[in-house]
C-alpha cells in the first residue's frame, strides 16, 4: 500500500498528522498539516525560490480532524497577518509557542 499524502487519506495507514511551520529564514511562513513533512518541504520548495526549511513540527495523534482543527487555530490566530492562503508574516517564535501551546497535553497547560 502506498503511503497517503495527505491527512484525510491516511485513516487505514496512520494514526497521526503533523501540523507544521515551514518557510524561508525570515518568513513568511506556511501553517499546514501533513502525513510526511518532508515530503511536503519537497512539494512547497519546487514553486519556491527561496530556500524553505521544516521549522516546527508536531506530530498530532488521533484522527486527521483533530490536526486540521489545529491548523485551523493556528490560522484564525494569525489571520491579521496572512500574507496568502496559508502562508503568514510572523514572528517565528510566536508561531511556534502558539503551536506548542495549542498541542500540550491538558496537564500541561493546567500548571
Amino acid at each position: 500500500m502506498a503511503r497517503p499524502r495527505w491527512c484525510e487519506d491516511s485513516q487505514s495507514y496512520e494514526q497521526y498528522c503533523h501540523v507544521y511551520v515551514i518557510g524561508p529564514e525570515g518568513g513568511p511562513y506556511k501553517i499546514g498539516i501533513a502525513v510526511d513533512v518532508a515530503v511536503r518541504l519537497i512539494d512547497l520548495q519546487i514553486g519556491n525560490h527561496l530556500e524553505l526549511k521544516v521549522l516546527a513540527s508536531v506530530k498530532v495523534p488521533g484522527s486527521a480532524q483533530r490536526a486540521r482543527s489545529i491548523e485551523e487555530q493556528m490560522h484564525w490566530a494569525f489571520w491579521k497577518r496572512r500574507v496568502r492562503g496559508e502562508w503568514f508574516d510572523i514572528p517565528l517564535a510566536e508561531a511556534e509557542a502558539h503551536l506548542q501551546r495549542l498541542t500540550a497535553p491538558k496537564e500541561e497547560i493546567a500548571a
